[in-house]
């Protein structure tokens, strides 16, 4: 992806005591601003400050080593206790972003055994239905 250098523009308009104003700039004005405050800009005077600057583009949150775990997470056949014993030294973020991954629906201020518990479930919930029905959960539903 071609990187590019953020643009930022910046221009002040100097607004004169008792001048009328341009009618592009206050049909603008009158767009954004109520009639009191243009009837004063076009009295007392003022500047009209206009800045630009591009949006910077979303980073990509995900880490390399979160899209590994979530696959392995997806398959995961083993006991809890070594799950839990990986999740562990994650931090919040990762867990919380793992859950994402794994669309775990879970609150913004969500603790880390909170996200553990989420997720563990999440791992193990393949092995708790067949156990309760006898046969394996259909993928893709």
């Amino acid at each position: 992806m071609p990187t590019h250098e953020a643009i930022a523009a910046k221009c002040d308009i100097k607004l004169l005591a008792d001048i009328p104003l341009e009618p592009e700039i206050e049909k603008l004005l009158r767009l954004y601003f109520s009639e009191s405050v243009v009837q004063e800009l076009t009295s007392l005077g003022g500047v009209l400050s206009i800045n630009v600057v591009p949006a910077k583009p979303k980073k990509n949150k995900e880490s390399p080593i979160d899209n590994k775990f979530v696959e392995f997470l997806k398959s995961f056949q083993g006991k809890e206790r070594e799950l839990r014993d990986r999740l562990d030294p994650l931090s919040t973020g990762q867990l919380a972003n793992i859950a994402r991954q794994l669309k775990i629906p879970t609150r913004s201020r969500t603790n880390s055994s909170e996200l553990i518990d989420a997720i563990v479930s999440y791992a193990l919930s393949s092995r708790k239905w067949t156990g309760i029905s006898g046969t394996q959960p259909a993928l893709g539903e």
